[in-house]
């Protein structure tokens, strides 16, 4: 238990070294204004293609387009019996007895 923390600590620290070492952090200046600074939006202006009725009027034009699926067919894999028959393939194993062995009941061995 105790050498499973132990890894499992040298891992860790092991992994934030070399999460450290491949960090290329570079300095660089917020571009967000401060609270101090006034932005300034410009006009706006209308465009020509805004007020256009040929791109906005979407009753004489069609937008989208449906695609015909092709009619479905029945293929020999389809109806072929020996594709859908599910054949059981396990293998029965044979377990052996127990057995005693000797270092089982040495008692040297289960003294602490």
């Amino acid at each position: 238990m105790k050498t499973t923390i132990k890894q499992l600590a040298a891992l860790a620290i092991f992994s934030i070294i070399l999460l450290a070492g491949n960090v290329n952090a570079k300095a660089h200046e917020s571009i967000t204004a401060s609270s101090l600074e006034t932005t300034v939006e410009t006009t706006l202006e209308m465009e020509s293609w805004m007020t256009d009725e040929a791109i906005w009027n979407t009753a004489t034009t069609e937008i989208v387009f449906e695609e015909a699926d092709s009619e479905l067919e029945m293929e020999s894999w389809m109806t072929d019996a020996s594709n859908w028959t599910v054949a059981p393939k396990l293998v029965v194993e044979t377990e052996t007895g127990l057995e005693m062995e000797n270092w089982m009941v040495n008692e040297n061995n289960w003294k602490i």
